[in-house]
């Protein structure tokens, strides 16, 4: 979905099964497994707030990211994101 909506290619999405997935000392597998990881030059960020920041820079979807930012819905998506991420599974082999 994320790619899609970056439409300026501002992104460079890594899965975390990809070679040179864990080459940035600033991402370990278990960060990785835990929730989408977003690195910039200045900051880090992970889940429903990396999620927000890469909605935020899209054309199609930053007018989303004032009602984001909002204590009521923060709370709520962080919930929801932890949620979703704790039942992904992911089965190699």
């Amino acid at each position: 979905m994320f790619r899609f909506l970056d439409l300026f290619r501002l992104h460079r999405f890594i899965g975390s099964s990809e070679p040179g997935a864990f080459d940035d000392p600033r991402v370990t597998p278990e960060m990785a497994d835990r929730a989408i990881q977003l690195l910039t030059s200045k900051r880090q960020a992970e889940g429903f707030d990396a999620v927000r920041r890469v909605l935020a820079v899209s054309p199609l979807t930053f007018w989303t990211a004032p009602i984001l930012w909002m204590p009521p819905v923060n709370r709520l998506g962080s919930h929801v994101y932890k949620k979703v991420a704790a039942r992904r599974t992911c089965k190699i082999g």
